[in-house]
Parts: structure tokens; C-alpha cells; sequence
């Protein structure tokens, strides 16, 4: 293995879920990186570490977490940047490219395809170093979950509705109100939905509050009644019965499996 490359790369790690190291963490032996979250004031830590190059880490980007790009990139022009995700779609690798990422990747990423993006990169900064260009060019407005997204010219997706879930799961959420932010009718967005997702929307939205529910369990210190309250249940014993029938275990039990370990 050759020499550590002594260019810094800043990885941001926006991922929800955090029970993996970041893709980063593997590349250490080859390039100086520094990992830091959301926990941290990521504009504070470009001023500090000066990267040569940014990489934005999500599992399920949302506006929030799309918009810490757009805020970085207004603040800070001249440092490319590097996108990865596990969440994907046409309109948000669209929107990365329209952001001038330098690459944009899907996850599970193969180690050698980061590499050869960053080695690329890299060659091509020095000749650009103490002269890098602002970026000039106007940037596109976050994806909005309000806006229904076309996969085709003549079909409306269904991409508004999963957006919206991710950002409003605590909050009661119908079919009706989804189908209408999409324009669409309740049957003809129930059939469209578990065509581009494979599963109906109603379990989308049971799976997202189960996910947001593990994450609190493992995450928090919330009591169970919070948690319910948290991921959009008003009653604790729906909660718990929809919980033990999705994951197989009680809230409680699983919080004890965990610490037990």
C-alpha cells in the first residue's frame, strides 16, 4: 500500500441510523478524513480543517438534510463535494449533479469506485490551488415534498408521498392526504404506490415509524409512551401491538435485548 495521500477529506455523516461505520472510516489507511455529524457545527469544521474535498453521508435524505448541502455550497463555492446515499431516486441524483456534486453514489458502494472518484478529484485540484472558482451558477431549490415528481412524462410518482412520510410520521397521515399532494385519486395512488414500491402505503408508513421507533428504543431514553407519541400513535397499546407484530418483540423487550448485550 502506498503512502497516505495528505489531502484532508471532511466527511459528514447525515445518516439517521448510525449503527455502521460511515464508508469513510474504511478509507483511513489511504486519505486523511475527518468524520463528523450533525452533533457538530459543520461550518466551524471547514473553517478548522480547510478540506480539500466534502463528502455528504445519508441513509434517508430529507430537506433538512438536504439543505445543509445547499447551505455548505453557498458558504463554501470552491470545495467539490461528494455525495452518497442509501436512499435514492432520478430527481434527487438530478438535483446532486444540478448542485455540482463531483460524483454521486448509491449504497452499498464499492470501496474501489470511491477511490478511483476520489483520486480523480484530487488530481485535478493542484492546478487549481490558491485559483479555485466560486461556484457561479444558481442553486436548485431543495426537492420539495409539496411539488408531485414525474418519473415520466405522463406519470405522476409517488416520490412526494414517501418524502412527505419521512418528514411527518409523528403526525397523522391518510391515504386521502397523500393521494392528493400526489394528484391523484386514493385508488389510482394506492395501485401506483405498491407498483413503484412493492409494498402497499400503508406498510411504508408503518415501516418508517417502525425504523424511527427502533432508532428511539436504542437511541434515547424515551419511555415506550413517548416513543408511541413520537412515531404518530395516540394510543399506546396500538403502538405496541403494531411494534411486537412488525419486529417480532415487545418495545419494552427490545430495549431490554439491547441491554443486555
Amino acid at each position: 500500500m502506498g503512502a497516505k495521500n495528505t489531502s484532508l477529506i471532511l466527511w459528514i455523516d447525515l445518516r439517521y441510523t448510525r449503527d455502521k461505520p460511515v464508508v469513510g472510516s474504511s478509507l483511513k489507511d489511504l486519505y486523511h478524513i475527518n468524520v463528523i455529524n450533525t452533533g457538530n457545527d459543520i461550518s466551524d469544521a471547514i473553517l478548522q480543517y480547510q478540506p480539500d474535498i466534502i463528502c455528504f453521508d445519508y441513509d434517508l435524505p430529507d430537506q433538512v438534510g438536504l439543505s445543509i448541502v445547499s447551505d455548505i455550497k453557498r458558504k463554501h463555492p470552491s470545495i467539490p463535494f461528494i455525495m452518497m446515499t442509501e436512499d435514492h431516486s432520478i430527481e434527487l441524483a438530478i438535483w446532486a449533479l444540478r448542485s455540482r456534486a463531483w460524483d454521486y453514489f448509491v449504497k452499498p458502494v464499492v470501496p474501489d469506485d470511491i477511490i478511483t472518484s476520489i483520486d480523480t478529484l484530487l488530481g485535478k485540484l493542484p492546478s487549481n490551488e490558491g485559483n479555485r472558482r466560486d461556484n457561479f451558477m444558481l442553486q436548485p431549490q431543495v426537492p420539495s415534498e409539496s411539488r408531485p415528481y414525474k418519473n415520466k412524462a405522463n406519470s405522476v410518482s409517488t416520490v412526494s408521498a414517501v418524502d412527505y412520510v419521512r418528514q411527518n410520521f409523528s403526525s397523522k397521515i391518510t391515504v386521502e392526504d397523500v393521494a392528493r399532494r400526489c394528484g391523484m385519486s386514493k385508488s389510482h395512488f394506492s395501485r401506483t404506490f405498491k407498483k413503484e414500491h412493492g409494498i402497499t402505503f400503508q406498510e411504508f408508513l408503518i415501516q418508517q415509524r417502525m425504523n424511527k421507533a427502533l432508532e428511539l428504543l436504542k437511541h434515547s431514553d424515551f419511555m415506550v409512551t413517548q416513543v408511541a407519541f413520537a412515531v404518530g400513535y395516540c394510543e399506546l397499546s396500538n403502538f405496541t401491538s403494531t411494534f411486537q407484530r412488525t419486529i417480532g418483540v415487545h418495545p419494552s423487550g427490545y430495549r431490554k435485548e439491547l441491554m443486555s448485550k
